[in-house]
């Protein structure tokens, strides 16, 4: 007779096998050091061991084992690579971590690793480590009271996780899941199915009971093909070994049978027994779970109630996302047509709007910013549509993506709202009217079609926001979220809000941390509680996001609104964290006058009038896993040193909005002396809050040939824009002098334009 409540019970069955040795019980100076740099991992080693007994008894295939320990430890790029120096001994970290190593050196620890390596793949973090946590409750409610059952908090199952994920990252389990479906007919949906809970706590008993006993043992699991089929397939055919058969059905949208056509598909050798068999019915909402002694049911799991669903995350390169975005719109015919246009459309809606951009450093529209040829405006809108063609090709793969064609398609919507009422094309009709047939009406069609403009909207800004990373190279294997819940995340970016309703004719203002942003969100895949307004740098599933502020080198060689992508996590002295966020500035920011020091008619000459230098920045560590950095940047007045408190972010905000001199054919020099003409003046002292408003038309910072000097400038000018300005209605544009530009042309080509100006020499 078969057992319900049978989690434990069915552990007792597993105490047959050889108990293997953990931690040892002398606690010295090397199990102290273990333990730290565990700890700064961001792992727990006690929690460990409770995860690595769970998985003790599961025997990892010997070529899974293989290919997944080559990917992981040797190296995949030169070794210097594996560390990149960010701020004050905080490096990005590509090395495997003391979770990792630990685990190849002592193979008990291995399955752990990479078993909950494959399920964060497919499974949110955190919902997953509170399906562990819920498993080890089981345990404890169902064993007798005087045996101690293990019982890690959450928090470090959460951690252990991460650990794997950051450790493991140079491993891709995409290739896995694609193939587990190739035979099965699911949809793009029911290929990133996660696991439903009743499935995942019995896989973790049953599992190494049927690989242990394999012709004694059947693990049976009758389910929809929505519940996490290609993850199953994986978990027990290629980590585990085990043969796995699917007796499935053939879709028939036209049949109201439950069960359609049968087919069999078997993963393994054809000579042995299956020793996990998945019967894929059509009609199944509570999946169920049965361990089989030949045709004797032993265990059955069964849904609790109470469970919490583990969420779905999958993670994708950035290489063909695009494609599999396209994927979740499941088209059953003319599909490879349909995608094709719709292709082209999303990379005319990238045209279009990249033609469109404008930004500010302020509120929106605080701010106006008049492009012209002289002086040049920064480079966030002047990305080049050959940039833009390669990050398109990118994202689809290099799908035969036409220039012409999309050139054709910008001119059909330029000037045009980018929504539903745009002309459907007849490939994407011809794909709507064969796979819905004739009882589609024009209603339903309008609500299809708006659903596809919707994610080719969605497309196009993200295809922007990775036209603006620097090392576009690394993109490849850039990790996103995964295609089926993209549309849902990408609705809390504020860009897309703003072309949702756009008019298709206005000009579409962007901020500085737009592009960061947008690549932020689509790294966590999850509902990160992410400050952006204080966050420099983002790490997650082993990879690292950052703004292009970081190596402080002069503003004149930062790209404005640039993004970096490298593997790695940040980590300082083995301590690893996941984002790093600007500390606090209060109680630094300097008062007073505007410290005029000439005036016109009198004589100025190309120089730095107050020196700053970055000293040792302040560095701690925030509750949220990040690292709190301030910059401090010094300057000596008579005895007194005084210091300006700032961070990468605001750095990345004040050089946002500005523009660039172009160069002259004049060789600037310190000798060179003017006389200022009429509304000019130089400022040799540097104020966030200046006490009164100023009269003159254009301010000239003395900052020549000290970086950190302008960087103070600008951080002076972008607070005055952000609370000052609206007071005093003194709206200015920022000029920035580069080094092949003279005194004399940097004047003329403010002067050119008119309005009022802050210059930064």
């Amino acid at each position: 007779m078969p057992l319900n409540n049978t989690q434990f019970s069915l552990s007792l069955e597993l105490t047959r096998l050889q108990p293997l040795q953990f931690l040892s019980d002398n606690i010295g100076s090397a199990t102290v050091d273990l333990l730290r740099r565990f700890q700064n991992s961001g792992s727990d080693v006690l929690a460990e061991n409770d995860l690595a007994e769970l998985f003790k008894f599961h025997q990892i295939d010997d070529n899974m084992a293989k290919i997944f320990e080559e990917a992981i430890v040797r190296p995949q790029r030169p070794i210097w690579t594996s560390f990149r120096p960010l701020v004050e001994r905080i490096w990005l970290d590509n090395r495997p971590g003391p979770t990792v190593m630990r685990a190849v050196k002592q193979r008990e620890y291995f399955p752990m690793v990479i078993e909950c390596s494959f399920l964060a793949w497919i499974h949110e973090r955190r919902s997953l480590a509170t399906a562990f946590k819920r498993f080890f409750e089981k345990d404890l409610e169902d064993a007798p009271p005087e045996i101690l059952a293990a019982n890690p908090k959450e928090e470090n199952i959460v951690g252990i996780i991460k650990a794997c994920e950051d450790q493991t990252a140079a491993f891709s389990w995409e290739g896995y899941l694609r193939a587990a479906s190739a035979d099965l007919h699911l949809s793009a949906g029911q290929i990133l199915s996660p696991l439903p809970p009743v499935v995942f706590r019995s896989a973790l008993r049953m599992l190494p009971t049927v690989q242990s006993l394999y012709r004694q043992r059947t693990m049976v699991l009758t389910c929809s093909k929505g519940d996490g089929v290609c993850a199953m397939i994986v978990w027990a055919h290629h980590i585990l070994g085990l043969n796995v058969l699917i007796n499935t059905y053939i879709d028939d949208p036209d049949s109201i049978e439950t069960t359609g056509p049968r087919q069999s598909v078997l993963f393994g050798k054809s000579v042995e027994p299956a020793q996990v068999i998945l019967n894929l019915e059509k009609r199944c909402s509570i999946p169920s779970v049965v361990l089989m002694a030949e045709s004797e049911t032993l265990f059955r799991f069964v849904p609790d109630i109470d469970e919490p669903v583990i969420d779905a995350i999958y993670k994708i390169p950035a290489r063909g996302f695009g494609k599999h975005v396209f994927e979740t719109l499941n088209f059953r015919e003319g599909k490879e047509s349909a995608i094709e246009q719709m292709v082209h459309i999303t990379c005319a809606f990238v045209m279009i709007l990249s033609r469109h951009l404008s930004g500010s450093n302020h509120p929106a529209g605080a701010f106006p910013m008049e492009l012209g040829n002289s002086p040049k405006a920064n480079r966030w809108c002047s990305i080049s549509e050959q940039q833009l063609i390669q990050i398109m090709r990118l994202t689809y793969d290099n799908a035969g993506i036409d220039t012409t064609t999309v050139e054709e398609y910008a001119v059909i919507y330029s000037g045009k709202p980018l929504d539903e009422h745009l002309e459907i094309q007849r490939p994407v009709y011809i794909a709507y009217r064969a796979t819905h047939g004739d009882g589609l009406d024009d209603k339903s069609l309008k609500f299809l079609w708006r659903g596809a403009v919707d994610h080719m909207r969605k497309l196009s800004v993200l295809i922007l926001a990775l036209s603006f990373v620097r090392n576009s190279a690394e993109l490849n294997d850039f990790l996103l979220c995964n295609a089926q819940n993209f549309t849902t995340i990408m609705e809390a970016h504020p860009l897309l809000r703003f072309v949702k309703d756009w008019d298709g004719k206005s000009r579409i203002n962007v901020s500085a941390n737009t592009w960061f942003h947008a690549v932020a969100l689509l790294m966590g895949g999850h509902k990160a509680n992410l400050d952006y307004g204080s966050t420099s740098l983002l790490s997650s599933h082993g990879w690292s996001v950052f703004i292009s502020t970081y190596g402080t080198s002069d503003p004149s060689f930062t790209d404005a609104g640039y993004i970096t992508i490298y593997p790695g996590v940040p980590s300082r002295d083995g301590i690893r964290k996941h984002a790093i966020i600007d500390g606090p500035i209060q109680g630094t920011l300097v008062g007073g006058g505007w410290g005029i020091t000439e005036r016109p008619g009198m004589a100025t000459t190309l120089r730095c009038h107050t020196s700053y230098d970055f000293h040792n920045p302040l560095i701690g560590e925030s509750s949220d896993d990040a690292f709190l950095v301030n910059l401090r940047m010094v300057t000596k007045n008579g005895d007194v040193y005084e210091t300006r408190r700032t961070g990468y972010l605001e750095l990345f905000h004040s050089n946002w909005g500005l523009q660039k001199t172009v160069s002259c054919d004049h060789t600037p020099t310190g000798d060179e002396k003017l006389t200022l003409p009429l509304g000019c003046a130089t400022a040799s002292e540097i104020t966030d809050n200046p006490d009164k408003i100023l009269k003159e038309q254009v301010l000239i910072y003395l900052t020549a040939g000290n970086h950190v000097s302008r960087w103070r400038a600008l951080l002076a000018i972008g607070h005055y824009h952000r609370h000052v300005v609206s007071a005093w209605d003194d709206h200015r544009q920022v000029l920035l002098r580069e080094t092949g530009c003279c005194y004399q042309c940097t004047m003329d080509q403010a002067f050119l334009q008119g309005g009022r100006w802050f210059i930064i020499l």
